[in-house]
């Protein structure tokens, strides 16, 4: 009995505990962050139009609001040439036509205004000069901005994690060789999740404004798709 109690108290002490058999895997491994990045010229641009339209009813405005957003899409799709997938409608929304009057110390309000979108897209960045134009010339109140973007993101995204893997090893066999161990496999890969900016010009306000776009030259810089990837490595 006294035999079998001892032994028992040996292996006790023998025994690592949990916590620091946690601690002994954790020292096993080295975990690294690598950033991929992959830059690429925007192929398409998007010009988005404002249409505002006022009448004494609801129903007057809907109307002249339909009409001026059929003017502009006539003069971008059998104008301009494009096709009827490149050019989108927006919601439309109608309230009050009100303003303060200083002199009455009130809210006046004179009839209703209608309000909707209409968006452009070309893969031709030199006819985006052009598309503000025929917009502005068939009756958008508004030019609310033009936008960049790259298509081919998805082949961009995995290049980018690709290259972000790459640089994960590198990184771990230069930190295990400076422990004086060698990496061993992969155990833990996280992603942090891709970054894209789009790029995009001011907007302006049509009223009084003459058709200059078309000589303006749109040279959007390169845009860049960015991957973070945090990868855990057992070393040997």
């Amino acid at each position: 009995m006294v035999a079998i109690v001892m032994a028992l108290v040996v292996a006790a002490v023998i025994a690592p505990s949990p916590s620091t058999a946690q601690t002994e895997t954790t020292q096993d491994t080295v975990t690294v962050t690598a950033v991929g990045k992959v830059e690429g010229r925007p192929d398409l641009a998007a010009v988005n139009f404002g249409i505002g339209a006022v009448a004494p009813t609801g129903s007057g405005a809907i109307d002249e609001l339909a009409r001026r957003q059929d003017a502009v899409i006539d003069a971008l799709e059998n104008g301009l040439g494009l096709a009827d997938e490149d050019v989108r409608t927006g919601n439309i929304s109608v309230r009050r036509n009100c303003r303060y009057d200083r002199n009455l110390e009130r809210t006046v309000c004179n009839g209703y205004r209608a309000r909707t979108t209409v968006r452009a897209e070309t893969r031709s960045l030199d006819q985006v000069g052009e598309i503000i134009d025929a917009g502005i010339d068939a009756g958008a109140s508004t030019l609310e901005g033009v936008s960049f973007e790259r298509t081919e993101n998805d082949e961009a995204l995995r290049e980018a994690l690709t290259q972000a893997m790459e640089l994960a090893r590198s990184k771990g066999e230069t930190l295990a060789a400076a422990g004086e161990r060698s990496l061993g496999r992969v155990l833990v890969i996280e992603e942090g999740g891709a970054q894209r900016p789009i790029f995009s010009a001011g907007s302006f306000d049509s009223a009084g404004s003459e058709s200059v776009a078309a000589s303006i030259s749109f040279d959007p810089r390169n845009d860049v798709t960015s991957v973070i990837v945090v990868v855990t490595y057992a070393l040997n």
